[in-house]
């Protein structure tokens, strides 16, 4: 959700200087089965989108930590916050992003796959890409050293 809401900023903000994005795209549609189990068994759905949500080269404990973190929402939220994503679509707008971009991707991202962020790169104009093998898509826990050192870079390049 977090990158439907950076490009919403970045459509709406011609000021804006530089806008990065971590595992999303342009369209962020939800697999059905998420949104049934999150209604009929929440602990459950909460260990299942932690297990697509890292890399099978992760430790087990990052999975573990994200799932319990998710059990902590009210899965109401969850719930109401996975069908916005299913809802976004923003395929037909990027061009009108203007501002320098960096788009990072775990190359094992099963929730927003790698080819999200392709076509991100593909649709804004002189946006770089950085995929981090042996991440998901938490690849800012999962490979923290490398996506810090990812970020540090872009932003001292403005």
């Amino acid at each position: 959700m977090g990158g439907a809401i950076a490009i919403e900023s970045a459509l709406n903000n011609s000021n804006l200087k530089a806008l990065v994005l971590v595992g999303t795209g342009a369209r962020l549609r939800v697999r059905p089965e998420f949104l049934a189990k999150i209604k009929d068994d929440y602990d459950e759905a909460s260990r299942l989108i932690a297990s697509w949500s890292i890399s099978p080269n992760s430790s087990p404990i990052i999975g573990e930590r994200l799932a319990k973190d998710l059990m902590k929402v009210n899965p109401e939220i969850t719930y109401n916050d996975f069908s916005a994503c299913d809802k976004f679509d923003r395929m037909n707008n990027l061009d009108k992003i203007t501002c320098r971009t960096l788009i990072v991707c775990g190359a094992d991202d099963r929730m927003t796959p790698p080819k999200y962020s392709q076509y991100l790169h593909e649709k804004i104009s002189g946006s770089k890409l950085v995929l981090i093998s042996g991440a998901g898509h938490s690849v800012m826990l999962e490979k923290y050293r490398e996506f810090n050192q990812v970020l540090e870079d872009f932003l001292a390049s403005l």
